[in-house]
């Protein structure tokens, strides 16, 4: 099996090492093995639907005014798709919710709009 090297900040490297301890995991490679499986998993998943879905896609970003206007940019070109959402605020970052129905392909443009930002963290869910 190839040995993958890989520099991760140190509070990175200690929030994981306390998630894969808390999960109940052998060792960190097993963890990350998981963690890349999920990965893939997640990247097949939105590829691979077409006509109309439903998702729960969630987004993580820093409070930041330029921030909120580039996502409410993005936000204004998709509200056709969006059902509904919600926003929370976790000292400096916020959490936004989207509940969304629509064309797999214009859900998977959103989603992948909103992941190249700086700051921000984007999940999807299909249901």
């Amino acid at each position: 099996m190839p040995m993958v090297s890989l520099q991760l900040p140190d509070d990175l490297l200690e929030n994981f090492t306390n998630a894969f301890q808390r999960l109940g995991f052998v060792s960190r490679s097993d963890a990350l093995r998981e963690a890349i499986n999920y990965f893939i998993q997640r990247s097949k998943d939105i590829k691979s639907y077409s006509g109309i879905i439903r998702t729960i896609l969630t987004v993580e970003y820093e409070g930041s005014v330029e921030n909120f206007e580039i996502l409410t940019a993005i936000e204004n070109t998709y509200t056709d798709m969006i059902n509904g959402y919600s926003e929370y605020k976790f000292g400096e970052k916020f959490l936004r919710i989207y509940v969304m129905s629509g064309d797999a392909s214009r859900i998977r443009d959103f989603y992948q709009k909103l992941n190249k930002l700086k700051e921000v963290t984007c999940n999807i869910f299909i249901i």
